[in-house]
């Protein structure tokens, strides 16, 4: 009889058909447990975080008495022999390092796992939920089309999408949809590699549905200066007609403006609804861009970071041993969207009844 395998509902690893114990995470997977349908309890979900804490630190120790052991080595047994002990060190520094690593990603994933219910139920009380897909996201088509994110064509370049966390519903009686977005332009064609790919977008893809339709194109890109040159954008990119500026200075010096059609511009910018983006834009801590176009405006927010995710390089995994605080840390998650959505209902124009 042939030997099948399903995998973990947890961290995903393969389990062989008839165990019900992941070797990986070491969760029990009988009937009757939460970790066989991925649903935990927060007494189940403690003690599996737990054992892996426990086994992150000793690999954590491992690491460290290795990377001590390196110039030890060089000093007692010279230059010569200490090298050829210093560099199998090193190597076994590494293995222990990335256990290590790897043990708090294991974390991330199981808590994040867990937690699906609980983050349905989350988005149920703030929104008018629709939809909520954990591994769902924006095509390359929907985004190539509105250029806000667009790519050289020159270099026979096209754009890549992944991501996670699709939610689509209605807040305060107006349509939207949002997912975390990872975006990059590569090369097609043999011979490529990685060094022909950039980052477009690491964040968040907003699309929310206008009270009216719009003719024309508004494009709104933060200046702000990103380490990351890729996130610059070039204004031969999007075809429009001209540059334009606002009499707020403020806005100015932190946005450029690209439309086809400043009169509608100058409707859609008011000097209140400005006011609303600065804030909201500096509540989000990210490279904000907005393109207002057709139905609805559609919003690139850059702040390398996903929803409903923990920092593996901060202190995030030593604060999640309290539950109560990753529930509070995925509610606040959300507020700096639901802060853009409040910020762009305040536009009568966009938003309310008045023709212009």
């Amino acid at each position: 009889m042939e030997n099948m395998s399903k995998n973990c509902p947890l961290c995903g690893s393969p389990i062989k058909d008839g165990h019900y114990k992941c070797k990986k995470c070491g969760a029990d997977l009988s009937a009757g447990g939460g970790a066989a349908t991925g649903q935990l309890s927060r007494g189940e979900l403690t003690a599996i975080t737990d054992a892996i804490r426990k086994k992150m630190k000793i690999f954590g120790w491992l690491a460290i008495v290795s990377l001590v052991l390196i110039p030890i080595f060089v000093i007692v047994f010279g230059e010569e022999g200490g090298s050829v002990l210093a560099v199998a060190d090193l190597v076994v520094f590494f293995t222990f390092f990335s256990l290590w690593i790897s043990r708090m990603d294991l974390i991330k994933k199981i808590i994040k796992t867990s937690f699906a219910g609980e983050i349905r139920k989350m988005l149920a009380n703030m929104f008018e939920l629709e939809s909520y897909e954990p591994d769902g996201y924006f095509s390359p088509e929907q985004i190539r089309e509105t250029r806000l994110k667009s790519y050289d064509k020159s270099r026979g370049t096209d754009l890549v999408s992944s991501g996670s966390d699709l939610v689509k519903g209605k807040y305060k009686g107006v349509p939207f949809a949002f997912c975390d977005l990872l975006l990059t332009e590569g090369l097609r064609g043999p011979g490529s590699d990685d060094d022909d790919t950039i980052t477009r977008l690491k964040g968040q893809w907003i699309e929310f549905k206008l009270n009216r339709q719009i003719d024309s194109t508004l494009y709104v890109m933060e200046r702000k200066y990103s380490k990351k040159k890729e996130y610059l954008n070039r204004p031969d990119e999007f075809g429009v007609i001209q540059e334009a500026f606002t009499d707020n200075d403020l806005f100015n010096k932190n946005f450029q403006i690209f439309t086809n059609d400043p009169q509608t511009m100058f409707y859609i910018l008011t000097p209140h609804f400005m006011e609303y983006i600065l804030t909201a834009d500096k509540a989000a801590d990210s490279l904000s861009d907005f393109c207002f176009t057709g139905d609805r405006v559609r919003i690139a927010l850059a702040n390398e970071r996903n929803l409903f995710d923990l920092d593996i390089i901060g202190k995030d995994i030593a604060k999640s041993k309290d539950l109560d605080w990753v529930s509070d840390k995925f509610k606040s998650d959300l507020r700096f969207i639901t802060d853009i959505f409040d910020a762009l209902l305040k536009n009568e124009y966009l938003f309310g009844t008045e023709e212009k």
